[in-house]
């Protein structure tokens, strides 16, 4: 079992997809799905060459039972900003985007003490096709398809939630153009930057 792990709003869907589509292009049969819609005691991983499940929220079984965890990293900051955007749920049960930032950062750390490879969303967004290569290779999944795969991910249907876990709402700046600076208040930046300072450095993300 692979599971697709972490923080909300980083990149975790089109890892999904990416490793869905690797495996489907080499004839496994995979069974691929989110967490929270599956029965883990009805299914039978013995009748799968690959399981696939996305999943955010923290779960001690899955994390038994995975063979592969690969965790999702993205700027918190970004990642509140696409919730923002999105009008995301939680972030509205929330009711304020620096509580969700520490919601996020919580999935993040939870998921990173077990995490055997680490997906960075910006170095995705900067050099798909090598970031693609990298966990294809990690995997042992054979080389030479990963322009391939970024162009058909680029490319997904968003009205087959059953398949690729894609949403019309799921995309919220199909053309890189937003960024928190453009969607957060300043006031709202810096309360998240004073809460999440040591993640954000940790993680490599300069400060407003």
């Amino acid at each position: 079992m692979i599971l697709v792990a972490g923080m909300r709003h980083s990149g975790s869907t089109a890892l999904f997809n990416i490793l869905r589509l690797a495996y489907e292009s080499m004839g496994k049969k995979i069974f691929s799905d989110y967490c929270e819609r599956i029965d883990l005691l009805s299914l039978d991983i013995n009748d799968y060459d690959v399981v696939l499940i996305k999943i955010h929220e923290p779960r001690d079984d899955m994390v038994e039972l995975a063979d592969v965890v690969i965790t999702t990293t993205r700027d918190l900051r970004d990642t509140v900003a696409s919730a923002v955007r999105r009008g995301f749920y939680l972030l509205k049960q929330l009711n304020s985007v620096v509580e969700y930032s520490k919601y996020n950062r919580l999935l993040h750390s939870f998921w990173s003490s077990s995490s055997d490879y680490n997906f960075v969303y910006e170095k995705f967004i900067k050099d798909g096709i090598k970031e693609v290569d990298n966990i294809l290779q990690y995997l042992d999944i054979k080389g030479g398809m990963s322009a391939e795969i970024c162009e058909m991910v680029s490319d997904l249907p968003t009205d087959n939630y059953a398949t690729t876990l894609l949403t019309p709402q799921h995309i919220t700046d199909p053309e890189r153009k937003e960024s928190f600076s453009s969607t957060l208040q300043l006031k709202d930046i810096i309360e998240i930057e004073r809460n999440n300072y040591a993640w954000l450095i940790d993680n490599g993300y300069e400060l407003k």
